[in-house]
């Protein structure tokens, strides 16, 4: 989630695009996505889409590789709905946003796709099976949350590959987030693995690692 005032911006080596922010009730900046992008690949930016608060598309562009890639990159920023807030009809509306644009970008047929971002989505072990060549053995839950299986779901339609469950990481170091508790809150210090990066199988076969840092 990122709430910055700038759409773009430069900060030390990287560049910082972001989508526009909602607003809270309390007129906080709430919901908006961004990404960094090292200089010396800022010039291979061809274009940045915003959809909304929620959807960033950044488009790339470099010569042929390997596998017959497309020299089209494609990058998606998505933040998820929150599983326990908001309506069952702001999280269709969610989904169905993200699903239109990767259905746009399959249909133009000139770039490979990675999806990244923050889903509010747990993928569980208990789904390995039903989704073969989506999900890989290095997850942290048992169980998928209603986001978890949607995002699979998607995952699935548009041959997306969840790379970060495919790498093999101890327990303890497969969660993204981390809430330390306490505090009044009533609530225990937990971990979860809730956000991904989904790659089609030019970025399934071309990473070879992928390494999580956790900002508190």
């Amino acid at each position: 989630e990122a709430r910055c005032e700038e759409l773009e911006s430069q900060v030390g080596n990287y560049f910082l695009v972001t989508t526009e922010c909602n607003e809270s009730t309390s007129g906080a900046k709430i919901h908006g996505v961004g990404a960094m992008v090292e200089r010396r690949l800022w010039d291979c930016v061809e274009d940045v889409e915003r959809r909304g608060a929620h959807i960033l598309v950044i488009k790339a562009h470099w010569g042929k590789g390997r596998l017959n890639s497309k020299a089209k990159k494609y990058f998606v920023v998505f933040y998820g709905p929150q599983d326990k807030k908001g309506g069952a009809e702001e999280r269709n509306q969610r989904w169905g946003e993200l699903r239109a644009t990767l259905r746009e970008l399959r249909e133009r047929a000139d770039g490979d796709v990675c999806l990244v971002g923050d889903f509010n989505a747990r993928a569980g072990k208990a789904q390995q099976n039903d989704f073969p060549g989506v999900i890989g053995g290095n997850l942290l839950h048992d169980t998928a949350t209603r986001n978890g299986k949607e995002m699979l779901k998607i995952a699935d339609e548009e041959g997306l590959c969840a790379l970060n469950t495919v790498y093999k990481q101890n327990e303890e170091e497969r969660h993204t987030y981390y809430h330390p508790g306490g505090n009044g809150s009533g609530r225990a210090a937990t971990r979860s693995q809730i956000d991904f990066i989904l790659g089609d199988r030019f970025f399934k076969t071309s990473a070879k690692n992928l390494v999580y840092c956790l900002i508190n």
